[in-house]
């Protein structure tokens, strides 16, 4: 109840639609056939990052977070911007050595108000990522149908933008005799 209340709470003013300018006008059904901008920084960049949000006890994910809020806020000429972004949805210790698929989607609904430097921009988007975070066992397909959200068939409720960091990190792993094809089709 605690989680669905503070969910509530986030989204007790209703958002607005993020407008980005575009080159062709929005079709009425979603297509589901977006894009994924990539990009990589380079290791000065990346270094420069670090040291802010090492000073600021920030993550990456929440520095590059609130850069790409600054980006949409300046793109659609909005302050109320809400990005999603998945969580693996493992936070009890009992379900890591299940298989399956238990992710949830999060919201994050921040406000790039233009008095505010980006270092209380930051501040701020790290409070709130962690507040987020704290309460991603209510699912938003719940606060979805709590909201009682206007369904437009072109867009995806509460947002259109999702967000998701990988670090360069190795991170591999050898499994002897697993073999993995992956195919990719384009429909």
């Amino acid at each position: 109840a605690s989680h669905r209340d503070f969910w509530l709470e986030q989204y007790a003013e209703e958002t607005t639609v993020l407008d980005l300018p575009t080159d062709f006008s929005r079709p009425e059904l979603n297509s589901y056939r977006g894009d994924i901008l990539s990009f990589e920084l380079s290791a000065e960049q990346s270094e420069a990052l670090h040291v802010i949000a090492d000073e600021k006890e920030t993550t990456m994910f929440m520095m590059v977070l609130s850069l790409f809020n600054i980006l949409l806020s300046k793109l659609g000429n909005q302050v109320d911007i809400v990005i999603g972004t998945p969580t693996a949805g493992r936070e009890h210790a009992d379900l890591e050595g299940i298989i399956g698929m238990f992710v949830n989607t999060l919201p994050l609904r921040n406000y790039s108000l233009g008095n505010l430097t980006f270092i209380d921009f930051l501040s701020n988007v790290k409070t709130r990522t962690l507040e987020y975070f704290e309460h991603q066992s209510y699912q938003y397909e719940e606060l979805i149908d709590e909201l009682k959200v206007d369904r437009d068939l072109g867009r995806n409720p509460l947002f259109d933008v999702m967000f998701l960091y990988e670090s360069d990190d190795d991170h591999s792993f050898d499994l002897p005799e697993l073999q993995l094809e992956l195919y990719a089709t384009e429909h």
